[in-house]
């Protein structure tokens, strides 16, 4: 009898969200919420900035007053690899903020959090790593070898973030779960097949059919040398004359002389390597 009545409670519960779910405007309270907090935003800096910021003359007075630049502007873009050497030894970041840490190398990684108060790594483990080429793989391997690195270091097989997650543990994780960008067709693939449905998708479908279409073509051995033709063929036979707009089109392949006999052989359409 419990179950029975907890079960009632429950979808009790569920349809009063869902009545109440359907009487909400999402895109006026998105639109409301975006245009409060800019407000809030460009209060915020004009209250802080009232007079004019002065403007850095050369790349020497960007170096040599790191602690002055930084009160004045106090957002910084660069690279990890460039990020110690903006200004000068001494100047610290309140926070460095690492995006696509996947793709990062752990040295370059290490020298962005060598200038680092704090430091907020951003990325996903489901993406691709950074690339590491075999002789440069090999030349890290001798290197960890030679001077006892733990494993969690280990350039040669972790990116970035890899290795932060091996290194420490019980880092704080926080899941950025809300998705903007992707058909819910295509990153519903996504999330069922790699994010445990995890993920919400805030992007909304349209009458528009085939976001997602596998070709898959006939069985067999089909390479020529490092290439495949008969992929190729069913893009140009196949999949072209579905489609109206080949300067919005992408080809995307995994080696690069698949990439340079597309290339060749439909040089309408923009290809490149699924890293590129």
């Amino acid at each position: 009898m419990f179950y029975i009545r907890r079960v009632h409670e429950l979808k009790s519960e569920i349809d009063d969200l869902e009545t109440h779910l359907s009487q909400l405007n999402a895109e006026a309270l998105m639109k409301s919420l975006t245009e409060s907090s800019m407000t809030v935003l460009k209060a915020s800096l004009s209250q802080r900035y009232k007079k004019e910021r002065p403007i850095i003359d050369s790349v020497k007075d960007l170096f040599d007053n790191g602690e002055s630049v930084l009160a004045d502007y106090p957002i910084i873009l660069s690279t990890t690899f460039s990020s110690r050497t903006c200004f000068n030894s001494d100047t610290l970041f309140d926070y460095v903020i690492m995006d696509e840490a996947s793709q990062v190398s752990v040295e370059t990684g290490l020298l962005a959090l060598t200038c680092a108060r704090n430091a907020v790594i951003v990325g996903d483990t489901m993406q691709l790593p950074n690339v590491i080429t075999e002789d440069d793989r090999v030349k890290l391997e001798e290197i960890r070898k030679s001077t006892n690195i733990p494993e969690s270091y280990d350039a040669s097989n972790h990116s970035f973030l890899s290795s932060v997650l091996a290194t420490i543990p019980n880092v704080p994780e926080t899941l950025l779960r809300e998705h903007y960008r992707c058909h819910p067709d295509i990153i519903n693939f996504c999330n069922q097949k790699f994010y445990g449905g995890n993920l919400l998708i805030m992007t909304k479908r349209n009458d528009v059919e085939k976001h997602l279409l596998v070709l898959t073509t006939a069985p067999g051995q089909h390479c020529r040398g490092h290439y495949n033709q008969r992929e190729i063929d069913a893009v140009k036979i196949e999949l072209k004359p579905l489609l109206d707009n080949f300067e919005e089109t992408g080809i995307i392949a995994p080696y690069n002389s698949q990439v340079n006999q597309f290339r060749s052989q439909i040089p309408e359409i923009e290809v490149a390597t699924v890293h590129k």
